[in-house]
């Protein structure tokens, strides 16, 4: 009856409609070989998709009165259809491939990942080491200049002088132990 071939005719459109938005996004992802078949399988489509409307057309003008007879209109699209199916079959298989292919690819890569942080770790573990080991002596060489200036003098040796170096505080107090210094040469001398 003509309800039921509207609502069939409705819901091929939209499972036709749905099927070809799935090829185009698909084709996104598609490598030229799969492109191929895909570009093939949406004209497969297409020449179906003409072969139904007219058939529907029939129907519609009268010209068909049975579904054999629309079944009858509609056998050669058969092979097209067949094609298209097998088509969609080895595409799907590439994928799979190709999906299997970058898991383990990735699964490959995780594995390493274990070695690749610990080696990153101990790189920058030892940068850090050779950097902090920068900055203690940075700080320990004038303190340790310091201490000895300090305790020539304490032994009555005002020949060593304290010279300041830098802009930090360590220089700043290396600078006010120059002056003191100098005023002890002067109330030594006197």
């Amino acid at each position: 009856d003509e309800a039921a071939t509207e609502r069939y005719s409705q819901q091929w459109g939209r499972s036709l409609a749905a099927t070809q938005q799935s090829l185009a996004q698909v084709q996104a992802l598609a490598q030229a070989a799969e492109a191929t078949a895909l570009g093939e399988m949406a004209q497969r489509l297409r020449v179906y998709e003409k072969g139904f409307q007219d058939m529907l057309g029939r129907l519609a003008r009268g010209e068909l009165h049975d579904p054999w007879a629309a079944n009858a209109v509609m056998a050669p699209l058969a092979t097209d259809m067949l094609a298209t199916e097998q088509a969609l079959v080895q595409v799907s298989q590439a994928l799979a491939a190709r999906a299997g292919e970058r898991r383990a690819a990735l699964a490959r890569t995780g594995g390493q990942a274990p070695w690749v942080v610990l080696a990153a770790t101990a790189a920058v573990a030892l940068l850090a080491s050779l950097l902090v080991l920068a900055i203690v002596r940075s700080i320990l060489r004038p303190m340790q200049a310091l201490q000895a200036t300090a305790k020539a003098w304490g032994d009555g040796d005002l020949t060593v002088a304290v010279g300041p170096h830098g802009g930090d505080e360590i220089a700043q107090v290396q600078r006010d132990l120059g002056r003191m210094h100098a005023a002890l040469r002067q109330l030594v001398q006197a």
